[in-house]
Formats: C-alpha cells, structure tokens, sequence
C-alpha cells in the first residue's frame, strides 16, 4: 500500500468498516445508537470530572494530519507530575504528629502545596478552554 501515512490510515478505517457492516446489519446498529444515551463532549466530561474532584485526561493530542500542532503549549507530563507531588505533599500532611514535631514544616509544605495545586489548576483551566474551543470549531464545521 502506498501513499501517505493519512492515506493508510483512511484505507484501514475503510476496511474496519465494511468488516463490522457485514457483521451487523444497518437496522441492527441504528437501534443499538437509538437506545444509548446521548454523547457528552470531552469538555463536558472534563468538567463533571473536575466537579468531583478528579478530573481525567483521557487523550491529549498534541496534532492533527488536517491541522498540524494542536496548542503545542500543553504539558500533561506536567500536570501529572503536579498530581503525584500533590499527594506526596497531601499524604505527609495527613501525618496528625506533623505539626506539632515541626510547625515550619508543615506551613512549608501547606505552601508548597497550595502553590502546585493554583498552577496545575491554571493548566487544567487553559487545557478545557482549548477544548471548548476545539469543540466549538468542530460544531461549527458540522454546521456548515
């Protein structure tokens, strides 16, 4: 098979899908998407996450064959590395003896934390406001 990557891609996707069409008839599959519920967005999904404290990151595509770097400024090895010092910092916190042995510990890494907490907090707001736009963008071609 020749042509570029995108190509290749297009050509297996094709082939998947006459595969599952001989699997399940038409009919078959519109009931099936009939019954399921409505598709929540990533951003709406992103942002009920967050509601409850744990928001998920379940993709991060850093380019698009159509439209090259996609908000290139991103860093999601930064927010997790922000989440897993979070806890390392929530859990020597969570020691009841901590401020009593060494109160200026403990305000240290209260500070520490609430410091990386407004920071990852930041990259998340930025991250859901250029999904919400790349939702928007998404809704606007489907419009046309």
């Amino acid at each position: 098979m020749s042509g570029t990557h995108l190509d290749r891609l297009v050509a297996s996707a094709l082939e998947q899908m006459s595969e599952r069409a001989a699997r399940a008839p038409m009919s078959e599959v519109r009931a099936r998407a009939g019954d399921a519920p409505p598709p929540r967005g990533f951003a709406a999904a992103l942002r009920g996450a967050k509601e409850r404290g744990r928001p998920v990151i379940a993709e991060v595509k850093r380019s698009s064959p159509s439209r090259g770097a996609i908000a290139p400024e991103l860093n999601p090895e930064k927010i997790a590395a922000a989440e897993l010092k979070m806890a390392e910092l929530e859990r020597h916190l969570s020691d009841s003896s901590l401020y009593a042995r060494d109160p200026g510990l403990f305000g240290n890494l209260s500070a520490e934390l609430a410091e990386i907490r407004a920071q990852k907090d930041a990259d998340e707001e930025r991250w859901l406001a250029l999904e919400m736009e790349r939702e928007a963008m998404e809704q606007d071609a489907s419009d046309r």
